[in-house]
């Protein structure tokens, strides 16, 4: 696999939250990479943190509960700043950049007869402390196991 590959313990792979505010601790938190969950993952304390960053960059966002997603703010994906990127680094030098189409998901909602456009986050937060790289955020990446190695890989390629 190459320099994109990063040592795993067993099927999990250590992913680091530290983009400023977020983390500064720069803890980390084992991460499993699967397609049977559709969102991003995060544990309370780094979704909490991730949320609070992305509403200081995006103030004239309206929050708004749109179920089943957590995080949704009145609007489309053009309004959201155009640092709103979120970038995992993993253990070893893997540092994987979420697209815009991977973290966010415009939402179109009808109130009466009136449409209403909604953006949200595709991210969640688990309360058990696990991190999950779901579905959505492996969307424009190939991602490879090498079990005998217990090695993972990730390169971007826009499908």
């Amino acid at each position: 696999f190459g320099s994109n590959a990063a040592a795993a313990d067993q099927y999990h792979q250590q992913a680091q939250f530290c983009r400023g505010p977020y983390l500064p601790d720069a803890q980390f938190y084992a991460m499993s990479v699967e397609s049977a969950t559709f969102p991003l993952m995060l544990p309370s304390r780094a979704y909490e943190l991730l949320e609070k960053e992305f509403e200081q960059d995006n103030p004239l966002l309206i929050k708004s509960r749109l179920q089943p997603m957590n995080t949704c703010y009145k609007g489309s994906v053009d309004d959201i700043a155009d640092n709103a990127t979120i970038t995992l680094h993993f253990h070893g030098g893997i540092d994987l950049q979420l697209s815009r189409n991977a973290t966010f998901m415009e939402i179109t909602s009808m109130n009466g007869d009136q449409e209403e456009r909604y953006v949200c986050l595709i991210v969640d937060k688990t309360v058990d402390g696990t991190a999950v790289l779901g579905l959505s955020p492996q969307l424009d990446h190939n991602i490879g196991f090498d079990l005998e190695n217990k090695q993972i890989s990730i390169y971007r390629k826009i499908c």
